[in-house]
């Protein structure tokens, strides 16, 4: 997004670790949770969001949400479904965001946009910034709660023609992992992606179209990959066809961003979770190298 400034938490953003935390007029987090798990014994997971304002000043706070599995618009003037005041070096914590803050029940999966920037938010001064994190957890084992943090993906969206890349993931008798990918295009898009394992063998490929602004996450059996031991990793790209050719002239360029979430546990275990987000070839974003 042309308007949208952010400040990485690390002295050099060419090397921002997928799990960094970010400080920056908004922040997007590309999934949430309000819904029964595969465990046993039986789970069910919901997620928190933690927003805290840095400045001397009140912020206004816009929240958008893109529930999940469906096409999504948002078109000018940007209507938020929520906002909320944060005054000044206030943190607030929103516990299970999607069923108590937005009244979702049942099983729902969303991705959250968290704005303060002036352009969309014109009571707050120029400069305003937030520091968002959440974290998506289990609730229903009497063991307690296990769970995984979800970092916002202010500059892992990949609008280029080059993959994005995510290792680390298992699909065995010991755990189970999932893909996600989110469209951060006001259109629809077609994504690619090729899974490897040991010395680059490729185990399965294909490629899922996604409405715009929609958040989308997959077993990996239903993408084809089968159990096996080792680690796999996995390479995504945009279309060539979706690529934006100018991004620095489109308010809005096409882009998405991926991962993987990675949980102990096929079917007992720890319970512990991954939260693998995809690292494109080139960041930030193509819209975000431009000059002002």
């Amino acid at each position: 997004m042309r308007w949208l400034g952010i400040v990485i938490l690390i002295v050099a953003v060419w090397a921002v670790p997928a799990s960094a935390q970010v400080l920056g007029n908004y922040c997007f987090i590309p999934a949430l949770a309000r819904t029964r798990g595969a465990g046993n014994p039986p789970t069910f997971w919901v997620s928190d969001v933690t927003i805290h304002n840095p400045m001397g000043q009140p912020l206004v706070v816009g929240l958008k949400l893109f529930p999940g599995d469906q096409e999504n618009v948002w078109q000018p003037p940007f209507p938020f479904d929520n906002t909320l005041v944060l005054e000044a070096r206030e943190t607030l914590l929103l516990e299970d965001v999607l069923g108590e803050y937005f009244g979702l029940t049942g099983n729902a999966k969303a991705a959250l946009m968290v704005v303060v920037a002036p352009e969309m938010v014109p009571a707050n001064p120029e400069g305003s910034q937030i520091a968002v994190a959440s974290r998506t957890y289990n609730t229903g084992d009497p063991r307690g709660t296990f769970g995984q943090s979800v970092p916002g993906i202010n500059v892992m969206w990949n609008g280029d023609p080059l993959p994005s890349f995510i290792t680390g993931i298992r699909h065995d008798g010991h755990y189970r992992s999932n893909l996600g990918i989110v469209n951060g295009s006001f259109e629809p898009v077609r994504v690619h992606y090729r899974f490897v394992r040991g010395e680059g063998e490729v185990v399965a490929s294909g490629y899922r179209d996604l409405p715009s602004l929609s958040l989308y996450q997959w077993s990996l059996s239903a993408l084809g990959v089968e159990a096996g031991e080792g680690a796999l990793s996995a390479d995504l790209w945009l279309d060539e066809a979706d690529v934006t050719p100018n991004p620095c002239d489109s308010f809005w360029p096409n882009k998405f961003a991926a991962y993987v979430s990675k949980v102990d546990g096929n079917p007992s275990g720890t319970g512990d979770a991954e939260f693998l987000l995809a690292m494109p070839t080139l960041v930030p974003p193509p819209e975000d190298r431009c000059p002002d």
